[in-house]
C-alpha cells in the first residue's frame, strides 16, 4: 500500500487484517521525494499479535427450560475475529464427556446437536480455534431430565397457568392436563406420564398420538405458552 502526502510532517493509519508469522515482523517503509526528484527512504518492522476469538452461545434447547434424556439438543454460536484473514475451526464439549468437532467455521456461526444418555446438569462449551492456536469459549449449562420426569415438569408447568386467563382457556389446561396423566386417575386420559415414568417412550409417543390434547395458549403479562 502505498499512500502520497504533501505534508511536511505526514501520517498514515493502516489496520492489519491478520497477524504477522512469528519470527517474521510486517515490515513498513517510507519514502520521501522532493520537487527535484532526490529521494530518501526509511524501514522499520511491526510485529502484529494475534486476537483470540470471542465467541457467543446464541442458543441452546431452542429456549426450552429442559430437555429429555435421548432427544436432540440443538445449539447454536457465533463468533468475532478482527483478525478477517483468519481461518477457524470449532467444537462443542457437552459435559457428558463427549464433543462434535465441526471442522473449518464461518463467521455466519456454527450449530450443533447432541442427545445425552443420562439425566443431569451440563456444562456445555462452544470452542472457536484459530490457525494461530488462539481459542475462544462460551459456556452455558443444560438440564436433562428422564422422560417421566420431563413429563412431569411440563404438567406442572401446564397447572401453573392455571387461573391466570379465562374460563375456556382452563378448561383446555386442565384437558392437556388430564391427557399426561396417569391411565389409573380414573379420568380419561391417555397415560403419556405413567408410560414415560415407566420407561417406554414409543408407548407413551403413540398414546399420545391417539388422545392429542387440544391447542392450548395462555396470553399473560410475562408469558406465553403453547402446548400442541
Amino acid at each position: 500500500m502505498c499512500k502520497e502526502s504533501t505534508e511536511a510532517d505526514p501520517q498514515v493509519n493502516h489496520t492489519y487484517l491478520d497477524n504477522n508469522t512469528p519470527g517474521t515482523p510486517y515490515t513498513v517503509s517510507s519514502a520521501v521525494t522532493d520537487a527535484a526528484g532526490a529521494a530518501a527512504t526509511d524501514s522499520t518492522t511491526i510485529d502484529v499479535a494475534n486476537v483470540t476469538p470471542e465467541v457467543t452461545i446464541t442458543g441452546v434447547m431452542a429456549g426450552r427450560p429442559f430437555a429429555p434424556v435421548g432427544i436432540d439438543v440443538p445449539l447454536t454460536a457465533t463468533f468475532t475475529d478482527p483478525g478477517t484473514l483468519d481461518t477457524h475451526v470449532g467444537a462443542v464439549t457437552w459435559g457428558d464427556g463427549s464433543a462434535t468437532n465441526l471442522g473449518a467455521v464461518q463467521r455466519s456461526g456454527l450449530s450443533a446437536t447432541h442427545a445425552f444418555a443420562s439425566p443431569g446438569n451440563y456444562q456445555v462449551e462452544a470452542a472457536v480455534t484459530d490457525k494461530d492456536n488462539g481459542a475462544g469459549t462460551a459456556t452455558t449449562s443444560v438440564t436433562v431430565l428422564s422422560p417421566g420426569a420431563a413429563a412431569d415438569a411440563i404438567t406442572g408447568l401446564l397447572k401453573g397457568l392455571l387461573g391466570r386467563g379465562d374460563a375456556q382457556t382452563d378448561a383446555l389446561l386442565r384437558t392437556a392436563i388430564d391427557q399426561l396423566g396417569s391411565r389409573n386417575s380414573g379420568v380419561a386420559t391417555n397415560g403419556a406420564a405413567a408410560l414415560l415414568r415407566g420407561g417406554d417412550r414409543v408407548a407413551a409417543l403413540e398414546s399420545s398420538a391417539k388422545r392429542r390434547p387440544p391447542s392450548v395458549q395462555s396470553h399473560a403479562s410475562t408469558s406465553r405458552w403453547c402446548v400442541c
